[in-house]
């Protein structure tokens, strides 16, 4: 397995077009393979079941990154309006 990075968007400049910005079907393409990575990690510490993390890795998206983390920021106190 390759090592998973702590940073989310790696390696970007091929992706980048010339309008300077990620094509927005790209950024749900990094987020699920990021979090594929992730669960790896996860079902390679026993941590989850290997079925889990194939069920798991199809729902995530843009939306609910964006949406669980302003939730954590809510959390947090900060105010996200």
């Amino acid at each position: 397995d390759t090592p998973v990075s702590p940073y989310l968007f790696v390696s970007l400049s091929p992706r980048v077009s010339s309008t300077g910005h990620l094509d927005p079907a790209s950024v749900g393409k990094i987020i699920k393979r990021r979090f594929a990575a992730y669960a790896r990690t996860l079902v390679n510490a026993g941590a989850i079941d290997s079925a889990d993390a194939d069920t798991l890795v199809p729902h995530v998206s843009g939306h609910s990154l964006r949406v669980g983390v302003d939730q954590d920021l809510i959390a947090a106190g900060v105010d996200i309006g």
